[in-house]
């Protein structure tokens, strides 16, 4: 079921570095790029797939039901965006969260791969970040991620044939930006042009180019593909929009494929968006909009407080 996700590569969100055996440690276009999640390796590769790359596809637009002009104080700003924040509580004792409020506000995409679509890509982030910002009175981010159990081999019988070793896992993550204005003029105005950003073709073809470059060193000949398909699930608020693909690395015999989707909306003066990785089994239909009706009820009782 689902494309499929076993492979050797070692995949890890961390730019420097090589993944050691059995790392199990516990998105959106202007915060901090959202990564893949640890996972269980058996060849040792350092690559960034940054989901603030890699957030092409197709996007939708799902409106909601209308929400006021104002729904956030937003002299308490930081406080509403913080307590409408995801936890990991929200998905179980296996979620942990890695990383907060580490926001990013430039588009490098280029300096990774210096290619025509990353610089095309790279405007088109600055026009999105530069939106976004405008009249922002607070934000809050998180990152959270699956810990998924260690896998183990059998131990070796003498003159029988070793055990095949476990399927490589990738954990699933999820990044969350909560962000206030100070009215809903700005939200209204910034979303379709974040919408524009993740639906450019250059966008799509730069991050194939970032995740290719990211295992040249170790793989030449790595092929890389990206595949929208259409988001599964239904975007609460208003202005809303919703993007997905798969993207398929392929180096000689070894084969990873993993999905990306990204929603973002608006409710009153605030913006929402989450940003999801993980293999097409781990991302269903039914966690996607559970975790996008989780946010929303988050906000709606950091607006009650």
């Amino acid at each position: 079921m689902g494309r499929s996700s076993e492979s050797k590569f070692g995949v890890t969100g961390v730019p420097a570095g090589k993944l050691h055996q059995t790392r199990t440690s516990g998105p959106d276009v202007a915060p901090p790029p959202a990564t893949l999640g640890p996972v269980h390796v058996r060849l040792s590769v350092p690559i960034a797939c940054a989901a603030a790359i890699a957030v092409i596809g197709l996007v939708s637009a799902c409106g909601g039901s209308p929400a006021p002009a104002q729904a956030f104080d937003p002299a308490t700003a930081n406080t509403t965006a913080h307590a409408a924040i995801l936890s990991p509580t929200d998905f179980g004792a296996a979620w942990g969260s890695n990383k907060s409020d580490q926001f990013v506000d430039t588009a490098t995409s280029s300096a990774i791969a210096n290619t025509a679509a990353c610089n095309a890509a790279d405007a088109a982030l600055t026009r999105a970040i530069g939106s976004r910002a405008l009249g922002r009175a607070g934000r809050a981010e998180i990152r959270l991620a699956e810990t998924l159990p260690t896998p183990t081999l059998a131990p070796a019988t003498p003159g029988k044939t070793p055990a095949a070793a476990p399927p490589q896992t990738v954990a699933p993550t999820l990044e969350q930006t909560v962000e206030v204005y100070q009215d809903a003029a700005v939200p209204a105005a910034a979303l379709p042009v974040i919408g524009a950003a993740l639906t450019s073709t250059s966008y799509q073809q730069c991050n194939a180019d970032i995740v290719k470059a990211r295992f040249a060193k170790d793989f030449p000949n790595v092929k890389v593909v990206m595949t929208p398909f259409k988001p599964p699930a239904k975007v609460p608020g208003t202005g809303s929009f919703a993007t997905a693909y798969s993207l398929a690395i392929t180096a000689g015999i070894e084969k990873l494929s993993l999905d990306f989707q990204v929603y973002g909306w608006q409710t009153g003066n605030a913006i929402v968006t989450l940003t999801f990785s993980g293999t097409s089994d781990q991302l269903t239909p039914a966690f996607i909009q559970s975790a996008l009706q989780k946010a929303e009820a988050k906000l709606a009782a950091a607006h009650a407080k």
